[in-house]
């Protein structure tokens, strides 16, 4: 997705700073980017998974307002906020007003192929939810999510749909971290 953003969106440092900007985002993905190896080496993930499962698997798995609400209940909130930013993206705006249509519509063309992006990589993944381990009552066994290739004896969790969903809109992230106006700064995520 890094470069996706590089190719969208080019950030002299230098410019921005000197206009008031608060410097290259890229500078701030490089410095998250240790820590996500860091948790997926450190073991955590299977730690935190071992405090919320046993060999039973997950009490709170079948869960109505886990599983109705929050997961079925937000994909559609989030299906439906998807069309309506694409009308939002296609509405004319006045010339002098930003986001731009164009501007608008290329959020949207980034946000869509990021959510391309990830369904591509979790239709290909050979992770497996936590719930289909051994450890927790499944069959598979525990692969990082980051050993590419390696397969746990099922696949297609990684990365999980109910925060994929949400994952796809941060492709606004440097358009909102670009902007002209202070106003829309405070606003981005």
């Amino acid at each position: 997705m890094a470069a996706v953003y590089a190719v969208i969106i080019a950030s002299d440092e230098k410019t921005d700073r000197a206009q008031g900007g608060r410097g290259n985002p890229w500078r701030y993905a490089a410095l998250a980017l240790p820590l996500l190896l860091a948790w997926d080496a450190s073991g955590l993930d299977w730690w935190v998974m071992h405090a919320l499962g046993t060999s039973q698997g997950f009490a709170l798995r079948n869960n109505f307002w886990l599983e109705a609400v929050l997961h079925q209940g937000a994909q559609r909130v989030l299906s439906v906020a998807f069309v309506l930013c694409w009308v939002w993206a296609a509405w004319p705006t006045a010339a002098a007003a930003w986001p731009s249509r164009s501007v608008k519509l290329t959020w949207m063309t980034a946000v869509s192929l990021n959510l391309l992006l990830i369904g591509l990589i979790k239709a290909n993944s050979l992770t497996s939810c936590p719930w289909s381990m051994a450890a927790f009552g499944g069959q598979g066994w525990y692969v990082s999510h980051w050993a590419w290739g390696q397969s746990d004896d099922g696949g297609g969790c990684f990365p999980g749909g109910h925060v994929s969903s949400v994952l796809g809109f941060l492709a606004w992230w440097p358009f909102w971290w670009q902007a002209p106006s202070p106003r829309w700064r405070r606003a981005a995520p």
